[in-house]
């Protein structure tokens, strides 16, 4: 008897939605396992809270940036990184949002993409920036520079 390759997945799919639905607790809380049910309450609280803002105030950076940092916080990563974006369509000109995102990207391996993003938060001041570029990104300085 011959085994596909479209079993073998099929398998591997029911394993993994098994340990991913067949608990009690909510997708949610797989995230960030980390947090006691009141930090996750409070970071949620906080998502609600500056979500409200941004719907009275669509142009109003700083609740993008709080925001993204609530859901970087859940381990919602790509959601955070779209409110960093945001974040730097609005003020392209300060760092924190750049080194957010750089971390969110860099949430399992540091790649070219998050090292830039960092790289651009220390080229625009940030010292935290500076001493992490330097700590995970040795791999890209011949792309994309060395910080002095």
């Amino acid at each position: 008897m011959q085994i596909k390759i479209y079993h073998i997945i099929f398998l591997l799919f029911s394993f993994w939605n098994i340990s991913l639905f067949g608990q009690s607790n909510s997708l949610e809380n797989q995230f960030n396992k980390t947090l006691t049910p009141e930090q996750r309450k409070s970071y949620n609280d906080k998502v609600q809270l500056n979500s409200q803002k941004i719907k009275e105030n669509p142009n109003n950076y700083i609740y993008y940036l709080r925001r993204g940092i609530a859901y970087s916080y859940l381990g919602l990563n790509p959601d955070a990184i779209k409110d960093y974006n945001k974040t730097i369509e609005l003020r392209p000109d300060i760092p924190e949002p750049y080194y957010n995102r750089g971390i969110a990207r860099a949430r399992f391996r540091y790649t070219k993409t998050s090292c830039l993003d960092i790289k651009k938060a220390a080229d625009l001041g940030l010292d935290n920036a500076v001493m992490l570029y330097k700590k995970k990104c040795q791999l890209y300085f011949k792309d994309i520079g060395v910080i002095e």
